[in-house]
């Protein structure tokens, strides 16, 4: 019983709900946008509340077993730090969640000289505040960045929403927001019987003659970029690989730490600036891209693809230009449907990639809707 009220705390946690919010927020503003834009929403269903809810279950799990097996063990005044530094970030700076960045902020906060003694005389608290030791900092954040870089991979850039604007020379563009997050339960060791003082229910154990009690500490995870130039599935999937091999990185970095402690505070600012690194070179490359999602001079530019159409079956892709339809050469919107129309059961698409090279596409179409083939043109 005590381990299952242990779990249910997990469900009482400030950052889990105030995540929720989030997501259900940026769904309503997505979907606005959408129908603004296009008078119908793109994806209809709430993909950014399925990946944080599948977020929350893949990553609590797979992570909770790495931790456990590595027997990391985190101090009460670093999980403290972390979780009000992350509330704050969600509440003042809402547009904008920097969740490893914070984890290296309280790392350095935990490490102040004489901290510990400071809360404790100015709380009152009955807890020990003593440090954890850095070796297990590094791990923990070198696991979180592992985990963000599967998010990246497999959660990030499924579903690309076109926000169209101009650009300096005046021409119709697409871009692509890529904002998506979620929260995973990681369970850590915390030494003593911290917490049972002030939870009487609260379970610890022992191994050898040491004491530990165990916590769900909730992990917040974001992925944010704004993409004009690019393909927004291949660089989310780029970012996702670069920061897997970082968190690898961090991994064989805490080996190394019991070796040379003393490096394990420079180890672990080499794994953060490392993994900012990464979202600043992908985000460089696509300013500097000379490659726009631009309004087509000749076709019509695909500038969103809805799932489960034919389309998106055909093997449409954002960025291709559409120069016939069913033998007839398109040069607008009109003219697409238009073109569409003269056979409303079968479509066949001659396209032009992003990479100048020609490609057929053919489907068979719901009879006299074609807007259910799925693509999504500048209006």
């Amino acid at each position: 019983m005590n381990y299952l009220l242990t779990l249910s705390i997990i469900f009482i946690q400030p950052i889990l709900w105030l995540g929720i919010i989030k997501v259900i927020l940026n769904n309503k503003k997505r979907i606005s946008r959408e129908r603004n834009s296009f008078n119908t929403a793109i994806y209809q269903n709430n993909f950014e509340l399925k990946h944080f809810l599948l977020g929350f279950l893949i990553f609590g799990v797979l992570g909770s077993i790495l931790s456990t097996l590595v027997g990391a063990f985190i101090s009460v005044p670093w999980i403290l730090g972390y979780e009000i530094l992350l509330l704050l970030n969600i509440i003042l700076i809402p547009y904008r969640l920097f969740p490893i960045i914070i984890a290296g902020i309280t790392t350095l906060i935990t490490i102040i000289p004489n901290l510990s003694d400071f809360i404790n005389n100015e709380f009152e608290f009955s807890i020990d505040l003593s440090m954890t030791s850095s070796q297990n900092i590094l791990f923990l954040i070198s696991l979180m960045v592992l985990i963000s870089g599967f998010f990246w991979r497999y959660f990030v850039g499924h579903y690309n929403t076109p926000k169209v604007s101009k650009n300096k020379r005046g021409n119709r563009v697409a871009g692509y927001i890529l904002n998506e997050m979620t929260v995973f339960p990681l369970l850590v060791l915390i030494p003593g019987d911290q917490i049972q003082k002030s939870i009487s229910f609260w379970p610890i154990f022992m191994i050898g003659h040491q004491s530990f009690s165990l916590f769900l500490l909730p992990v917040l995870l974001s992925a944010k970029m704004k993409i004009f130039k690019n393909v927004p599935r291949q660089i989310s999937n780029d970012i996702g690989n670069s920061i897997i091999k970082i968190g690898v990185l961090g991994l064989a970095f805490t080996v190394t730490s019991y070796f040379l402690p003393m490096i394990t505070l420079y180890l672990i600012g080499t794994i953060i600036i490392l993994y900012l690194l990464i979202l600043i070179k992908h985000k460089l490359q696509d300013l500097k891209s000379e490659k726009w999602f631009s309004d087509a001079v000749e076709g019509v530019r695909v500038i969103g693809i809805r799932p489960s159409t034919p389309a998106y079956k055909m093997g449409v892709e954002i960025g291709d230009r559409i120069v016939e339809v069913n033998d007839k050469t398109v040069h607008n919107e009109a003219e697409f449907y238009e073109a569409i129309l003269s056979s409303p059961t079968f479509c066949r698409l001659k396209l032009i990639n992003r990479n100048d090279r020609i490609k057929i596409a053919e489907s068979a179409i719901y009879n006299d809707s074609p807007n259910e083939l799925g693509i999504v043109l500048f209006k």
